[in-house]
């Protein structure tokens, strides 16, 4: 219910009821991630309503041409919390962002609380994602299979033999690499005789190999 609080000048000022959880977990529940964004702003209930649908999410996809930069700090605050039963992220438009923005949605990803469920990672447009970021990502994410990052001119050239990094070479089924110009060929192709399970592989425009 809405009740007038107080007057200011011409406005009436109003205090708002709480709403059951359960009708807000459901009007939520039909709403864009981006909304759920918004939402952590308005109250305590409302971001306690989006970290128990954050509880069950299994799949997020992120498009960052419809982003506005100033809802950024929001996303990665869902992006932070514990995900359990998250399944796949698929990042997109990345070129279309701020590089502060960029790298603080990679910085979420790699959160310490974790993805453990987390099985499959797609980053397109990851130009500002550095050697650091992708070993933090795979040590908050143990179960991952399928890994595609596109345009990575900025991994270093130690991006597959930090350690963390290449423990997923024995997990990964499906592997996708592009323009990671800075990774040595040797490098890149000891990381992959590592990954003995490997179903699907693309690598593109990196050392020594082109397109073709």
């Amino acid at each position: 219910s809405v009740t007038p609080s107080s007057t200011a000048g011409s406005s009436t000022l109003c205090h708002f009821d709480p709403l059951p959880q359960d009708l807000l977990l459901a009007v939520l529940s039909f709403t864009s991630m981006r909304n759920w964004a918004l939402c952590c702003a308005v109250s305590t209930q409302f971001r306690d309503a989006v970290a128990v649908l954050l509880r069950t999410l299994q799949r997020i996809n992120i498009n960052c041409v419809t982003i506005e930069e100033v809802h950024v700090p929001l996303l990665c605050y869902m992006l932070s919390r514990p995900l359990p039963a998250l399944l796949a992220v698929n990042v997109s438009g990345l070129a279309t962002v701020t590089t502060s923005c960029a790298r603080s949605l990679f910085h979420a990803l790699g959160n310490a609380s974790g993805k453990p469920a987390m099985t499959t990672l797609a980053l397109d447009d990851a130009q500002m994602l550095d050697s650091k970021m992708l070993a933090q990502i795979a040590a908050a994410c143990p179960k991952l299979t399928s890994l595609r990052l596109l345009n990575c001119s900025r991994l270093e050239s130690t991006a597959f033999s930090e350690p963390r990094t290449t423990a997923l070479a024995s997990r990964l089924e499906d592997f996708a690499l592009t323009h990671a110009f800075r990774v040595p060929e040797d490098e890149l192709i000891k990381f992959i005789g590592q990954s003995t399970n490997l179903r699907s592989l693309s690598v593109s425009s990196c050392q020594h190999i082109s397109d073709d």
